[in-house]
């Protein structure tokens, strides 16, 4: 009797792959079945912090397991990133990035991690439309035009606030300093809320802020709003003009959050993720807490929202050349 040895294997592989199915989807069923810690990257008390807690108190209703925030902040993100990108794929260690994820990846040569190779994207939580150039109201400048008068002069020249060196708000500055024949110099803190803090002391004149912490100093009257990064006004601030309007070519929009888990995480655990996230999201409350954020709640698939980070690799990667900034 002869033994048909390439049957034989196609058909013992055939019947791994589908037990390997079954063992996948059965995981998800049961998953989870004890607390996830959710790697966010930051600082505590932060933006993305809050809304990592608050996107986490809704799924532990949906669950009914604990979500664990884990807050790892560092080296622009990179710190957690890498404690995600080395954990073992059980669905029990996960991410809550921003875009900073991109831009590590697009001004580091070396990253220690690979966002294709050692992520997974789960899905995106939201998207912002921009953020508001926020000055010291002691600064002569009621207007943009006004303020890019004062910022070419380089014998004075102005700081702006950064919440540290090779990251968004840090690229953001200098393609404002490229865009609007501007001369002014970079102050890098050690995050958002201590950056804002030195435009309110006056250290700095300057920064780029997020919606969610810059809207009340300017209503206290700490600082002054002047402009909106995004393509168009923000339907929040409508009085607010656009950059662009001023500045021709100046646009910095879409600042996002997302949820990743490490590779090779299980697909069937994957997709649960993300249909909880999409049901989380549609939360009345927890949907108007990301609009008076500044940002658009989304639930895309990791396929798109994997798309979606390539892309934005590219988008920084080009913005970093531009202004010829590169992470040491």
């Amino acid at each position: 009797m002869t033994m048909d040895v390439h049957g034989f294997m196609a058909r013992f592989v055939a019947g791994l792959s589908l037990l390997a199915v079954h063992a996948a989807v059965g995981a998800a069923d049961d998953y989870p079945s004890r607390p996830i810690r959710l790697v966010v990257p930051y600082q505590a008390g932060g933006n993305p912090d809050a809304i990592a807690r608050a996107l986490s108190g809704q799924l532990e209703r949906q669950l009914g397991r604990n979500i664990v925030i884990d807050n790892r902040a560092g080296a622009s993100g990179l710190i957690g990133m890498e404690v995600v990108a080395r954990a073992n794929p059980d669905g029990y260690t996960m991410l809550f990035a921003t875009s900073s994820l991109a831009v590590n990846q697009a001004v580091r040569e070396k990253p220690p991690y690979d966002m294709d190779r050692d992520l997974a994207p789960v899905s995106c939580v939201g998207k912002s439309a921009g953020y508001l150039l926020v000055v010291h109201p002691s600064l002569p400048a009621r207007t943009l035009a006004q303020f890019v008068a004062l910022a070419r002069n380089r014998d004075k020249p102005l700081t702006y606030a950064t919440s540290g060196l090779a990251n968004v708000s840090h690229l953001m500055g200098e393609l404002f300093n490229v865009r609007a024949g501007t001369h002014m110099v970079n102050v890098p803190y050690k995050g958002s809320g201590q950056a804002l803090a030195g435009v309110i002391s006056g250290e700095v004149q300057m920064y780029f802020v997020t919606p969610t912490i810059g809207v009340p100093a300017i209503r206290n009257g700490k600082v002054r709003v002047l402009g909106f990064t995004g393509q168009s006004r923000w339907n929040r601030l409508p009085e607010v003009p656009a950059i662009a309007e001023t500045v021709a070519g100046f646009q910095m929009d879409a600042g996002w959050m997302g949820w990743l888990a490490p590779a090779r995480t299980p697909e069937a655990i994957l997709a649960k993720v993300q249909r909880e996230i999409a049901r989380a999201l549609q939360e009345p409350r927890l949907r108007e807490y990301l609009l008076v954020s500044g940002y658009e709640p989304c639930a895309n698939t990791p396929e798109v929202f994997r798309r979606f980070l390539r892309a934005e690799i590219e988008r920084f990667t080009g913005i970093a050349r531009m202004t010829n900034i590169k992470a040491r």
